[in-house]
This record gives C-alpha cells, sequence and structure tokens, in this order.
C-alpha cells in the first residue's frame, strides 16, 4: 500500500508512522517530494489497521496496491480447486454440475418426486433444507429434524 502524507507533515509524524509499520512486523519505504511525502508499505498490508492510519491528521489517503482476496486469486493459486462431493461428482473441474432442490422440506413424496425429476434433466447435487426461517410464525417453517434425514 502507499500511504500519501500531507505536504506539510512533521518528521515527528512521518516518523509515528514508520513506527506503527514496523510494529506491525512490516517495512516502511519514504520518499520525500516537493510538493508531497509517501510511504510505501512493504509486506501483508492486511496487518494494518487502515482506519487507523487513515484516521491520522497528517494522512491525506492510503492507496491500495494488492487486489483484495489476493490469496485467492489466479495470480497465487493458478488451478482450478476441486470438491470432490463422492460418486464420482467433482465441483470446480471443467464438468459443469447442476445442484437444485427445493427451498425446504415438505414432505417425503415431494423429496422423491422432486430429485427424480431433477435426475431427468441432468441435475447431479440435490439440496434442500430442513428448516425454513420465516418472518411470520403462521408460514411454513420446515419439518425440522424429521425432514433431516440422509436419502441415497
Amino acid at each position: 500500500m502507499i500511504i500519501v502524507m500531507d505536504k506539510d507533515v512533521q518528521q515527528k509524524e512521518i516518523d509515528h508512522l514508520v513506527d506503527i509499520i514496523e510494529k506491525a512486523g512490516l517495512k516502511a519505504h519514504i520518499s520525500k517530494g516537493t510538493m508531497k511525502t509517501i510511504v510505501g508499505v512493504i509486506g501483508d498490508e492486511n496487518k494494518l489497521d487502515k482506519d487507523h492510519i487513515n484516521g491520522l491528521d497528517f494522512v491525506e489517503k492510503i492507496m491500495p496496491i494488492q487486489k483484495p482476496f489476493r490469496r485467492a486469486s489466479r495470480e497465487v493459486h493458478p488451478e482450478n480447486t476441486v470438491v470432490d462431493l463422492g460418486k464420482g461428482v467433482k465441483v470446480g473441474s471443467k464438468e459443469i454440475v447442476m445442484i437444485a432442490g427445493p427451498c425446504s422440506v415438505e414432505s417425503e413424496d415431494q423429496m422423491f418426486a422432486v430429485a427424480n425429476a431433477l435426475k431427468k434433466i441432468g441435475v447431479r447435487v440435490f439440496r434442500s433444507s430442513a428448516y425454513k426461517p420465516r418472518t411470520s410464525p403462521y408460514s411454513f417453517q420446515g419439518l425440522g429434524e424429521k425432514g433431516n434425514r440422509p436419502y441415497s
């Protein structure tokens, strides 16, 4: 990240910022220009409290360099994450896996009817919920424990 400081920043303020950065286990690279002073932060910027730094009187703005969620990005992790669900179903590979099912379990007959219909159209993973939270206590709430039974 780059921290841009006001043009009238004092050395003690720069030292204070460098101290914050170094206490977080990072390094600071200071560049003083005629109009601005900038501090480049070297290391994992997630270790810094950006709101605290941005709130310092002498800090004009913070400019991130890294993309958010860098560790999950293609730059760091170029290969697909593949999750094996069993029975030959792998999510994240080149094959498209369709997952479908009703919002909530209402009856065993409903589950089998929906599962069979989905299987006919190529759905490989069936999902549903045993509980159905609603805003009204008088609406259907799901079958709860009775609906929480695995089928094979």
